[in-house]
């Protein structure tokens, strides 16, 4: 493994922590960082990923109700269409409505 120096300043309370929890995990302080750094990135990709797979998962099912609400609209409106009679034509004397108005009676 390559490795790579790097000095932190530390509080000196935290320093002490970090060496504590260090010592009785029996890891040096670098080992416990690489550690705790390592599995949290592993952890944070394991949870990106499994948040993903359901993202994906309900895609695919919202996509399939959208197909599904398509197609059963799309099959009403052909059984509406099927079922539905042609309009009567309107008898010849209620195609021309007698004049409503006063005025319209004087032109008529």
């Amino acid at each position: 493994m390559k490795t790579a120096r790097m000095i932190l300043l530390l509080p000196p309370d935290l320093k002490d922590d970090i060496t504590a929890r260090a010592r009785s995990e029996g890891v040096s302080v670098a080992e416990l960082v690489r550690s705790q750094f390592s599995a949290r990135d592993t952890e944070e990709e394991k949870q990106l990923s499994a948040i993903a797979r359901q993202i994906t998962a309900a895609l695919k099912q919202g996509s399939k109700a959208v197909d599904e609400s398509a197609a059963a609209v799309a099959a009403m409106l052909a059984t509406c269409a099927a079922n539905a009679k042609p309009a009567a034509k309107p008898a010849a004397s209620a195609r021309k409505a007698a004049p409503a108005t006063r005025f319209e009676r004087a032109r008529a």
